[in-house]
């Protein structure tokens, strides 16, 4: 751990990963309460190559404490599959790389729900009817 020179008067704290430099943002800045994300199509391409680096980058610096990610898609996983494609695609995609401890970490803020194709399936398991009233049971 060691400061970059630009960032002498700095409150941040840098981290320097290879030639990158990864500023871990001081408590209080970002949101002020947790988030949860619902990533739709999270096992698909973009997700992989795009959102959950993303995503990863911004929980690894601090700018989304506290936050859980919820993936749901269509492919019949559950969360610890879930964890072990974004693990994979955090290691072929991300750019600057995340240590293992950090995508770790960031895996252990994700959970899955699959989704079934259909729209009988989903309405009934979601316990709401097709005209929109709750299920009583």
């Amino acid at each position: 751990l060691r400061r970059g020179p630009c960032m002498l008067d700095s409150p941040f704290t840098v981290l320097v990963l290879g030639e990158f430099a990864m500023a871990k943002v001081p408590p209080g800045v970002g949101p002020r309460y947790p988030q949860v994300v619902v990533l739709i199509g999270a096992t698909g391409d973009l997700a992989k190559r795009k959102l959950l680096p993303g995503l990863a980058h911004l929980a690894t610096a601090g700018f989304i404490p506290g936050c859980r990610i919820i993936g749901v898609s269509l492919d019949d996983l559950d969360a610890d599959g879930f964890r072990h494609i974004v693990r994979h695609a955090l290691d072929e995609f991300a750019s600057p790389k995340i240590n293992g401890a950090d995508r770790d970490a960031f895996a252990a803020s994700l959970d899955y729900v699959p989704l079934q194709a259909g729209g009988d399936a989903s309405i009934s398991n979601s316990g709401v009817h097709g005209d929109g009233a709750a299920d009583q049971s």
